[in-house]
């Protein structure tokens, strides 16, 4: 499970505007000795906000598809933990250590990962390649 994006667009919107804004007239003749320094300072912090956006985006794209968010304290944890490496909670996600294909129904099959179908010759998931035994 992972946690919902928490991003507010609509104030990073208005965030980006305003800076621009601000470093257009900052560079305007008249307006040099007064917003010149506040121009450089927001830019500054504009750069700021957007490496650090960058990399919270990166983050949670590369850690989601191999952890799972604690339910107390909403720690990242490998998917095959049985307990949270933060708080110590069971965590109600862990997988077994030995995956196992699971039959619905007939002769569908499905994988325990990702739920998708898997044909009953194949030794891994098509979708997302886990090994079935």
């Amino acid at each position: 499970m992972s946690r919902p994006s928490r991003t507010k667009s609509g104030f990073h919107g208005f965030l980006k505007a305003l800076v621009a804004v601000i470093i257009i007239f900052s560079s305007a003749a008249f307006g040099f000795l007064f917003l010149g320094p506040l121009g450089a300072m927001l830019g500054g912090l504009f750069g700021v906000y957007v490496a650090t956006a960058d990399q919270r985006r990166t983050r949670t794209e590369e850690l989601e598809p191999d952890q799972v968010s604690c339910q107390e304290c909403e720690a990242d944890n490998v998917r095959s933990a049985n307990y949270c490496q933060n708080c110590g909670v069971e965590l109600e996600t862990a997988e077994p250590e030995n995956p196992a294909r699971k039959k619905s129904n007939g002769e569908v099959y499905y994988c325990d990962k990702c739920g998708n179908t898997v044909p009953e010759e194949s030794e891994s998931c098509p979708d997302c390649g886990r090994e079935l035994s």
